[in-house]
């Protein structure tokens, strides 16, 4: 896992993603043109910060195919309104091409929580599907889901992490 480095201004989270990036493809592909593979969008609610370490070393590990950009979500009670925190990883394939996995981290305070989808929509790359993937129970009737879903294209469950998988795939 690459090193993530903090962001203090949300407005700068694009352009230090976009330096990582850079030096990441820089170091992956030495006298290959910098070109950006990217398939898809992912937002991810995490709920943790260790979720966010497990959710985004599965993530990585798939870029070989899928590479996204990637927005991670978790709350934090008695923390910080924000934490951002970012991070790029680029590696060779097959000979001369290069793909990348880029993460945006949001740790919020359980009142920021229904603002975030503010903050993610413009992280998300334009013209990509924009998947949201949601382990567990799924809290269907929180304005944080609904204005999630309403920027995605797709919703993946973990039916199997659910308390009640049956009731969760009726919603």
């Amino acid at each position: 896992m690459q090193p993530r480095v903090e962001v203090k201004d949300p407005q700068a989270v694009e352009r230090v993603l976009g330096e990582l990036r850079q030096a990441s493809l820089a170091a992956a592909g030495p006298g290959l043109p910098p070109v950006r593979l990217t398939a898809l969008n992912l937002i991810a609610y995490a709920g943790t910060r260790a979720q966010i370490d497990k959710m985004a070393q599965l993530t990585a590990a798939l870029a070989d195919q899928h590479p996204s950009r990637a927005v991670f979500i978790a709350e934090e009670p008695g923390g910080e309104d924000w934490q951002f925190r970012v991070w790029a990883q680029c590696r060779p394939t097959l000979p001369g091409t290069v793909v990348c996995f880029e993460a945006v981290e949001i740790v919020a305070a359980p009142a920021s929580l229904p603002r975030v989808p503010a903050v993610v929509l413009p992280l998300l790359l334009r013209d990509l599907p924009a998947v949201l993937w949601w382990p567990g129970d799924v809290p269907t009737e929180t304005i944080l889901f609904q204005r999630l879903m309403a920027s995605a294209d797709r919703l993946v469950l973990d039916s199997g992490r659910s308390r009640q998988p049956l009731d969760l795939l009726a919603r």
